[in-house]
């Protein structure tokens, strides 16, 4: 599994593109790392943008059973589900996250 470095859109929040690459499809998963000492709560939308010729322009992709976790404080990993969701190359991932309160 990858995992890539990201830094704070400011100080508390933490937005990301990130487009999904043969490496994460053969892990099944990949890591997002914000390097913050927060823990994080984070919202995922998936979406596929292939050729413009032929597909739509950002359709959104079924997540179905897409497994959202937290491996460290900071990361978020995003892996795929038993059934319904696989990573694909070429699916783009935006994120959005920020500091949990915890109590």
């Amino acid at each position: 599994m990858v995992t890539y470095l990201r830094t704070a859109s400011n100080g508390v929040s933490f937005g990301t593109k990130y487009t999904v690459v043969a490496a994460d499809v053969s892990a099944g998963a990949l890591i997002i790392d914000f390097q913050t000492d927060y823990t994080m709560v984070a919202a995922i939308t998936c979406r596929y943008v292939g050729n413009p010729d032929t597909d739509a322009e950002g359709a959104v992709v079924e997540q179905g059973d897409m497994i959202i976790a937290y491996p460290a404080v900071g990361q978020i990993q995003i892996s795929n589900g038993d059934s319904s969701f696989t990573l694909v190359a070429g699916y783009v991932l935006d994120i959005i996250a920020c500091r949990a309160k915890t109590d």
